[in-house]
């Protein structure tokens, strides 16, 4: 599978947003084998079981986006009222 990182935003949106874990159960959340497929098909998200969507660019988790929030093109954004 294709090498994976987490950046530190990622841990750190994931800790605010997810669940306050420490760094490694954070990191470990966003290691799982989701991730690793969506580094390998490229700019992409991954639903947590939360409901959280964790964007995934150049082989990186780079965020987790808050709930409710989506990702259209390399752009985050929050889902406003219908």
């Amino acid at each position: 599978m294709a090498d994976l990182t987490v950046s530190a935003h990622a841990v750190l949106r994931y800790r605010q947003r997810v669940r306050n874990v420490d760094d490694a159960e954070a990191e470990r959340a966003l290691t799982t084998r989701a991730f690793h497929c969506a580094a390998h098909l490229g700019r992409c998200s991954v639903i947590l079981p939360s409901g959280h969507r964790a964007i995934v660019q150049d082989h990186t988790v780079v965020t987790v986006l808050p709930l409710g929030g989506h990702a259209f093109h390399g752009e985050y954004f929050e889902k406003g009222p219908k």
